[in-house]
């Protein structure tokens, strides 16, 4: 409610919404209450889209699905996420958003198998190293750039502070509320969402930050020596999660603000716009077959050096 920020309930019957504390009551919007769709959220690009000419062929893996282009340099035609042989050369494709940017290697093929020896020297893998034999046997590693949509959001933020009231001895009760609202504006710049299903976005997400004041202009020379893999998750669909962690960060940090033993906090976050950008972010990718046959992936920032360990599977 914008009166007194309270909840608002929806007649279906008559188009109206109305507040049950204060009275509050208005022609109901076109979208759901409470909702953010793609319509509320206006998409736009940062530079004009360009066709991304990969080349005639690409790789394609039958076991997982991922796709990356071909470099100049010839690859072994095993997949890096997977393990899988399951590979095979594809006809290329011409539907793809060219990347906007690219962010170079600063981490060796050297520097990044150290630091995945040094992971798997962890306690959680000794641990498991007692009960099932994931020593490594062998293993393969690839660096390769991975496709992330990059969004800038700028949302409207409703706030609402209900002040308690405390009795001399110290026990709650229920009080007439006393509210506060306010609105403004706020706004989460280079947020970055993960545009393939494999790797895992989850593992993904873990591999920490990077910096995007040191990305260039793509160009197709760029990927002589390292393929990229192609996208398969589209814009419109990364902003759905580029919205809820935007959504969430806004509301933790507006409500830790202004929140204290006396007071409740409520935040409302609505996405007002957003602008994206595709660019190519530097990854190692590792893919490690243990003694007793399972694999696993292990991903190494190119640009940091933060590793992540994905589980065990089966080959």
């Amino acid at each position: 409610c914008p009166v007194c920020g309270g909840a608002l309930t929806i007649d279906e019957a008559t188009g109206r919404v109305s507040c049950k504390f204060c009275g509050y009551s208005a022609p109901a919007p076109s979208q759901d209450v409470g909702t953010e769709s793609l319509g509320i959220a206006m998409l736009e690009r940062k530079a004009q889209p360009v066709r991304w000419i990969i080349g005639d062929r690409i790789i394609h893996c039958n076991n997982c699905g991922a796709e990356r282009t071909i470099p100049a340099r010839q690859l072994s035609m095993v997949c890096p996420f997977c393990g899988s042989t399951h590979v095979i050369e594809s006809a290329g494709k011409d539907t793809f958003t060219r990347p906007d940017g690219l962010i170079s290697f600063s981490v060796s093929e050297q520097e990044a198998g150290a630091v995945i020896r040094e992971k798997l020297k962890g306690t959680t893998e000794r641990i498991a190293g007692m009960f099932d034999d994931n020593r490594i046997a062998n293993a393969r590693m690839i660096g390769m750039y991975l496709p992330y949509w990059m969004f800038d959001v700028i949302a409207d933020v409703m706030q609402t502070i209900r002040r308690k009231e405390r009795r001399d001895d110290g026990w709650n009760y229920q009080a007439p509320p006393i509210y506060s609202n306010s609105k403004f504006q706020d706004a989460e710049l280079g947020v970055l969402i993960p545009g393939v299903t494999v790797p895992n976005p989850l593992l993904l997400r873990k591999l920490g930050e990077f910096d995007t004041g040191r990305m260039i202009a793509y160009e197709p020379e760029l990927l002589a020596r390292y393929p990229a893999q192609l996208y398969d998750i589209d814009f419109e669909k990364a902003s759905l999660d580029a919205r809820e962690v935007v959504s969430k960060r806004m509301r933790t940090r507006h409500t830790e603000q202004n929140s204290s033993q006396d007071t409740e906090v409520t935040v409302t976050v609505f996405s007002k716009s957003m602008t994206f950008t595709l660019l190519l972010l530097p990854v190692w990718v590792a893919t490690l077959i243990e003694r007793d046959g399972d694999i696993r992936t292990a991903l190494v920032n190119g640009q940091s050096g933060e590793c992540v360990l994905g589980k065990a599977v089966k080959a």
